[in-house]
């Protein structure tokens, strides 16, 4: 197998899904072997990379992966075993001996200044919230932080989607009367670690790909669907917390960009801006927010369906085909009813979208 067949394979599609008659640590555990296995089914000595100074050994590179799957499962037993500080010690020993040691296996990306970003709040009252409401849960108020994949329990952390589609996926597609959203924009630079395959499908033997190939074990274990959301304990979120402490502690990472677990792929790369970012505060306060964090973003004025509806009496509006191309670019096609496809612009969200992106944004106070 040529490593550009290995990539393509459908085994590599995420988020996967643990049949209920199988526990969480035999479903992932079996996935990562089946990975090796895979690796080990490349069909030359080395591997040439673009963008890479030397051909990769697959030898190497299969003993790299052994190595840091074995710290994965060490860390999953270690969790399940009751030992959350232990399992935590290891994971930050297999993920620093990366950053060190294999630095450039991981994707560290960054998003430039003035790049927009989209929250959504539950909300059916015609009040709209202030930016502070739609910013992360104050400190004052951490007992409402509840257990989420990227999202300690008491441990706020700001979640932001590059479309309000995912944000209205995350939050199981709530009725249009039901939420606010606002658009925030960065003016500072975001430095993250991509668990995405952004960018790849164009050249399948480039730097990115093999990246993307060489942290896929992590990304994985971020990737699996919960089957009941009602569970207090949900061992899916186990490695994507401990990832989310450990970029909390980092001083040179500021978040992680991954893709939905509520939005399906029929590939490797999802086609669009389908990805959220999720920010941990760097902070430890009584009361009120991440200095970090507020320093980093301006925000927009809070739009809802229906005040927009209020505002127009219910009228509609010429726009150019310039204005919707603009938000139908970041989803070119998407699939609201099956069978029926349509660009992104043409829908609510993407209106309320455009909604966003024509306000001015301001600090947040």
């Amino acid at each position: 197998m040529e490593f550009q067949d290995l990539i393509k394979s459908s085994f590599f599609h995420l988020p996967k899904k643990i049949d209920e008659k199988v526990s969480f640590r035999e479903y992932i555990f079996n996935l990562l072997d089946e990975y090796l296995l895979l690796l080990s089914n490349l069909k030359n000595q080395t591997i040439h990379i673009q963008g890479l100074s030397k051909p990769k050994k697959i030898s190497t590179t299969i003993k790299i992966q052994e190595e840091f799957i074995r710290g994965l499962k060490n860390t999953i037993n270690l969790y399940l075993d009751g030992q959350p500080y232990n399992a935590y010690e290891e994971f930050k020993k297999s993920i620093e001996y990366r950053t060190g040691k294999f630095k450039k296996i991981l994707n560290i990306n960054s998003f430039q200044k003035e790049e927009s970003f989209y929250r959504i709040r539950l909300k059916q009252e015609n009040y709209a919230l202030s930016s502070t409401q739609m910013f992360h849960i104050p400190f004052e108020m951490r007992g409402k932080v509840q257990t989420q994949r990227y999202s300690i329990p008491g441990f706020p952390s700001l979640y932001l989607a590059k479309t309000l589609y995912v944000g209205w996926e995350e939050l199981h597609r709530p009725s249009l009367s039901n939420f606010q959203a606002v658009r925030l924009k960065n003016v500072k630079k975001i430095k993250y670690l991509d668990l995405t395959a952004s960018n790849i499908s164009d050249n399948l033997t480039s730097d990115k790909a093999y990246k993307y190939l060489m942290t896929w074990p992590l990304i994985a274990c971020c990737s699996i669907k919960v089957n009941d959301y009602s569970d207090p304990f949900k061992p899916q979120y186990i490695i994507p917390q401990l990832l989310t402490q450990w970029i909390r502690n980092n001083q040179e990472l500021d978040g992680i960009k991954y893709n939905s677990t509520h939005i399906i792929s029929n590939d490797i790369e999802t086609v669009g801006e389908l990805y959220n970012i999720v920010l941990p505060v760097k902070d430890n306060k009584d009361k009120g927010f991440c200095d970090h964090l507020i320093n980093m973003f301006e925000i927009s004025e809070t739009i809802s369906q229906q005040l927009i509806d209020f505002k127009s009496g219910g009228m509609t509006f010429l726009e150019s085909e310039k204005e919707i191309k603009k938000i139908s670019d970041k989803i070119p096609s998407i699939e609201f009813i099956r069978g029926s496809r349509t660009p992104y612009g043409y829908s609510i969200l993407g209106k309320l979208e455009r909604e966003l992106d024509k306000m001015k944004t301001k600090k947040i106070l």
